[in-house]
């Protein structure tokens, strides 16, 4: 019998030695059921670390952009905001001709210095770091909701989903789920494992 997942853990392999990191897990589900589970390293390079297991729990960095970049794209698609609204329409003083898209695309030409920000280039020119809490404040200016709002109103509570636990950080306000749709009994996910996942 050939097995479906070689591939995906040789790959795994690789990008784990690539990125010389000390460990990773792969934890495949179909039909609400895990079909594949792979662990590989230890928790961190020095002596005495932990193996990666079921239990083992990450750090998922950057993942809150997702959420963000989603309720953009819902906001966009309704019309209440616009790719081209110059950035100065929802932040005020902001100097330059930016955009919203030049925002989202992290190429707004602004350097910013204890909240205040400065052109240094012309906008579309140069790559800059990401701005997630201005999308945030943006998004929750044009429609008077949080990202959080947003997404529970427009795609969380429509699916259907079950229990549903959200973290938000107190300095970002930013939205972490674990969502349950309503048709997965709670005996199906084994909280036991240590597993955080998001099932949408």
């Amino acid at each position: 019998m050939s097995d479906p997942f070689h591939g995906l853990r040789s790959h795994m392999k690789t990008m784990k030695s690539t990125m010389k990191a000390s460990g990773a897990a792969l934890v495949v589900m179909k039909d609400n059921r895990v079909v594949e589970e792979w662990y590989d390293g230890f928790h961190h390079d020095r002596t005495g670390a932990r193996s990666i297991d079921a239990s083992s729990r990450f750090n998922v960095y950057s993942v809150r952009v997702t959420y963000i970049a989603l309720a953009a794209a819902i906001c966009i698609e309704e019309g209440s905001l616009h790719l081209h609204d110059p950035l100065n329409d929802y932040l005020p003083g902001i100097p330059g001709e930016a955009t919203f898209q030049h925002l989202l695309t992290r190429s707004t030409g602004l350097k910013w210095t204890d909240g205040k920000a400065e052109a240094v280039a012309p906008p579309g020119t140069v790559l800059e770091g990401k701005r997630p809490d201005l999308v945030a404040a943006i998004i929750q200016k044009a429609t008077g909701q949080t990202i959080r709002e947003i997404l529970h109103e427009r795609l969380i509570d429509p699916m259907g989903c079950g229990p549903i636990q959200t973290g938000w950080g107190k300095r970002q306000n930013i939205l972490s789920v674990t969502c349950l749709p309503s048709d997965i009994r709670r005996s199906d996910w084994v909280p036991t494992t240590g597993r955080t996942a998001i099932y949408l």
